[in-house]
């Protein structure tokens, strides 16, 4: 946490959970995760590497790409750009939103995709055929 958050603020957000930003606890219940990272960057609290893997989950669960779109952009104006798991974890969501083309842009910007990200986008390509194959058969 950074050293804006006030102490009240602190106290706040440990009465609200912070286990809600963990990628355990996201999985949980990802709209209160997402509802906690807003209360979180209202008080002024940066995030780092951790509390971003656990929004970027919750937003994919929740397939609401706008908030992958809002992250994606928090991720990079806090500097954490090049990170190959966060960047994964954005392929993943902005595919699971059924974005393809924004999926592919990311991966393709990913200096050293590693066999995790490789396979998160063949996943989602999967996935979105098989979603126009059953649209198409139906």
């Amino acid at each position: 946490m950074s050293s804006s958050c006030s102490r009240k603020g602190l106290k706040e957000m440990v009465a609200l959970g912070m286990q809600s930003l963990t990628p355990a606890g996201s999985a949980k219940s990802p709209g209160q995760a997402l509802n906690f990272f807003k209360h979180m960057r209202i008080l002024g609290c940066a995030p780092n590497e951790i509390t971003f893997a656990g929004v970027l989950g919750s937003c994919g669960d929740c397939l609401a790409l706008v908030f992958v779109k809002q992250t994606h952009g928090l991720v990079v104006r806090y500097g954490f750009s090049g990170n190959v798991i966060l960047e994964t974890s954005l392929v993943d969501d902005y595919g699971k939103c059924k974005a393809m083309r924004a999926a592919r842009r990311i991966f393709d910007e990913i200096e050293f995709p590693n066999d995790v990200t490789c396979n998160v986008l063949v996943r989602r390509y999967l996935g979105a055929l098989l979603l126009c194959y059953i649209i198409l058969v139906l």
